[in-house]
C-alpha cells in the first residue's frame, strides 16, 4: 500500500519534495486534483448570477485555464501549474492534508516523453499496475467535443479509479486528458470516496477542462 505516486494532493506533506509539475522516468509526479467547484455551477432559477472567476496564464507552457475566484492556491507557487484547493490552507489536515469535504485541482502540461493523450493515459496505467493492490475501479473512456473552441480541448479522455490512502480509506481519482492546440494537458480531481458532492466535482472539474485554451 505505497503512497509513492498516488494522489500527492493527499499526502502533500509526503510528497512535497515534487517541484516539477510532470516528470516521467524518475519520481512520478501524477497530479493531484481535487476541485469542489461548485461556484462555476450557477444558482438555479431564471436569473442566476455568474460567479466569479480567475484566469490562469502560464506563458511558458501556452495555456490560460478559469477557476473560482473563492478558490485559494496552494504555496508554493509554481510556473506552469495551477493547483487550488477549496478551503484556507490553514485547514489542512496533517499527514493526508484534505478535509473530509476537501477538494483540490491540479492542472499541468504533458512531459516531454508522451506524444499523444493515449500514450500519457497507458503511460500512468503502468504505473498503476505496479500498485494494483492499492488501486480499485479503474476505467476510462474518450468524452465527446461536439463544438471544439478555438485553442480549446478538441479530444478530451476520463480516468477515473479508487486509490487507498490509508487502512480502508480511499480517495476518488478523476483525470481529464485533453488535446489541444498541438498541446497535451491534464486536469486531475480528487476527493474522498464517499463525498455526497462527487458529481458534481466531477462535472466542475470537467467544465475546467473545457477552459482551457491553448496557443
Amino acid at each position: 500500500m505505497g503512497f509513492g505516486w498516488r494522489a500527492p494532493q493527499l499526502m502533500r506533506e509526503v510528497v512535497r519534495q515534487r517541484e516539477r509539475p510532470v516528470r516521467i522516468g524518475g519520481v512520478m509526479t501524477l497530479s493531484r486534483a481535487v476541485l469542489l467547484f461548485v461556484g462555476l455551477i450557477g444558482p438555479v432559477g431564471a436569473r442566476a448570477q455568474v460567479p466569479a472567476v480567475n484566469t490562469y496564464r502560464s506563458d511558458s507552457l501556452h495555456f490560460t485555464v478559469r477557476y473560482p475566484a473563492s478558490w485559494h492556491r496552494t504555496p508554493p507557487e509554481r510556473a506552469g501549474v495551477l493547483d487550488i484547493i477549496n478551503f484556507p490552507w490553514s485547514h489542512r489536515v496533517h499527514g493526508v492534508f484534505l478535509p473530509r469535504s476537501g477538494a483540490s485541482l491540479l492542472t499541468v502540461a504533458a512531459p516531454d516523453s508522451v506524444s499523444t493523450i493515449d500514450d500519457w493515459a497507458r503511460v500512468d496505467e503502468a504505473w498503476m499496475a505496479r500498485d494494483s493492490a492499492s488501486v480499485k475501479n479503474l476505467r476510462r473512456r474518450d468524452l465527446t467535443v461536439s463544438r471544439p473552441q478555438a485553442g480549446g480541448c478538441a479530444k478530451l479522455m476520463e480516468v477515473q479509479y479508487d486509490s487507498e490512502q490509508g487502512p480502508g480509506a480511499y480517495s476518488h481519482e478523476t483525470q481529464y486528458y485533453c488535446a489541444a492546440h498541438g498541446r497535451l494537458f491534464r486536469v486531475w480531481l480528487s476527493n474522498w470516496v464517499g463525498n455526497p458532492s462527487q458529481s458534481q466535482l466531477q462535472a466542475a472539474a470537467l467544465k475546467v477542462a473545457r477552459s482551457l485554451r491553448s496557443w
